[in-house]
């Protein structure tokens, strides 16, 4: 479990990344491995990082997007994937022993507790179900993703999945909460839904602006998510086709108060970000 984590690493336009602390708003030094790829994510105990290659070698730049994980932070990176689809979207189980993925419009996991000791290894994932987005309950007995813009989560041993979002249209990233039963997912706005509780979920107030990639803070008490809102000087078209315009991180509390940003540029477009233990 995380304890007083207060740093965000930003990776903004595909080639500038730095790190903002969360509490002072000011950028720090911090070493973060040349070389990463991108979707990283830290595990939990912050001895051992995951992510894609997506943006620097797969699809976003005509070829094909593998895993690696590696130990942070001195640790060689280590590929767990080589097939055919684009691999993407890892995510740790709590134990740190397995990462869930998408791969070719399928939810995959794999066990990467062979390449974590002797790395020469060839480990087959295990595909659950249609969807993307996986991420791991903080138990371990669950993983969310999204299909056909339905929330869904479903056991690691499979099985039938769970629908959480039949009133619900267009949804998409869910995220579980790091310290209890709480799913963060995306529709026409944010949403948590709260697990066993029988409640209906609840909708954070932050519009205007799209909402993406939104993520619990490692304790629990805030969400980080990336919005161009106009109020804040941002949207505006840095690509020459339009299509690429600036947004920004910003941060609230889990009860949808106290808005802030946190990354200060206006002409950057953000890929990913990641909360650093």
């Amino acid at each position: 479990m995380l304890i007083g984590a207060s740093r965000l690493g930003v990776l903004f336009g595909g080639s500038h990344t730095y790190v903002i602390d969360v509490k002072s708003g000011a950028e720090v030094s911090w070493k973060i491995p040349w070389g990463l790829g991108d979707e990283m994510e830290w595990s939990a105990s912050g001895e051992w990082i995951v992510f894609s290659t997506l943006w620097s070698a797969g699809a976003r730049a005509g070829g094909n997007s593998e895993i690696y994980i590696m130990k942070y932070p001195e640790g060689n990176f280590i590929k767990v994937t080589d097939y055919a689809y684009d691999d993407g979207n890892p995510a740790w189980s709590p134990n740190e022993k397995k990462i869930a993925y998408e791969s070719g419009g399928q939810i995959k996991t794999l066990d990467v507790e062979c390449y974590q000791k002797i790395a020469e290894c060839k480990v087959e994932p295990v595909v659950l179900t249609k969807g993307r987005f996986p991420d791991w309950s903080s138990n371990g007995e669950w993983i969310s993703y999204e299909s056909e813009g339905q929330i869904y989560m479903i056991s690691p041993q499979g099985g039938e999945p769970v629908h959480l979002t039949q009133d619900f249209s267009d949804c998409w990233r869910p995220n579980w909460s790091p310290v209890g039963m709480q799913i963060l997912f995306v529709c026409d706005a944010l949403y948590i839904l709260d697990i066993g509780s029988n409640t209906e979920p609840i909708k954070l107030s932050i519009e205007p602006g799209y909402i993406a990639e939104p993520s619990w803070s490692p304790d629990g008490s805030k969400i980080a998510f990336v919005s161009d809102r106009e109020d804040y000087g941002l949207g505006k078209a840095i690509g020459f086709d339009g299509m690429i315009r600036t947004n920004a991180v910003f941060l609230i509390d889990k009860d949808g108060s106290n808005l802030q940003r946190i990354s200060p540029y206006n002409d950057e477009d953000i890929l990913w970000y990641t909360w650093i233990p």
